[in-house]
């Protein structure tokens, strides 16, 4: 017999402790850390996009067109290929509340609402069509729909470890065994 606390604890067959805690707890995450996490992946996701000029996948947005490069040279003092003209609509990709279903937890980043720019346009429409290529615009994963930047992949995966290790002393905290002979 082992005394675990002021708890005595039951050994089962092969010497494994029959009243262990729920070792599922180690891998569940709390509301607030998903949307902390979130928050990151977002921040982490569109401050790379903004420096690099690339898609999650690594490969550099294409080329503006000699009349927009122009344009936005003029108006917003900058030539990048960044998604970042006036800055209007990354400043809207906001982080949303996770969700989970079987297990999974989902994070989400999106344009809520009818958040429109200055001239009227829906910032989600001109999200959509930066994202899935649509008019005049190329291609760019801009939502992380598809995948995610690696440094960002490497910050999510580390605050994860790092929660998991959490819920590994939170669930078996009360849990020490002492033996008496």
């Amino acid at each position: 017999m082992a005394v675990l606390g002021k708890s005595k604890v039951e050994f089962g067959p092969r010497g494994i402790p029959k009243n262990l805690p729920s070792l599922e707890k180690i891998i569940q995450f709390s509301k607030p850390f998903l949307k902390n996490l979130t928050k990151v992946a977002r921040d982490s996701h569109v401050n790379i996009i903004i420096r690099t000029s690339t898609n999650p996948d690594g490969k550099k947005f294409p080329k503006l067109t000699r009349k927009y490069k122009k344009f936005k040279a003029n108006k917003y003092n900058s030539t990048k290929a960044n998604l970042y003209a006036s800055g209007s609509m990354l400043k809207e990709l906001k982080p949303q509340l996770p969700k989970k279903t079987r297990g999974l937890s989902t994070l989400n980043y999106a344009i809520k609402g009818n958040s429109v720019r200055k001239d009227g346009k829906s910032h989600g429409q001109i999200m959509h069509y930066h994202q899935e290529g649509e008019g005049h615009n190329k291609v760019r994963d801009i939502t992380g729909e598809r995948v995610l930047h690696k440094e960002t992949q490497r910050e999510l995966a580390s605050r994860i470890v790092n929660q998991i290790n959490k819920n590994i002393e939170t669930t078996l905290a009360p849990y020490y065994v002492e033996w008496k002979i």
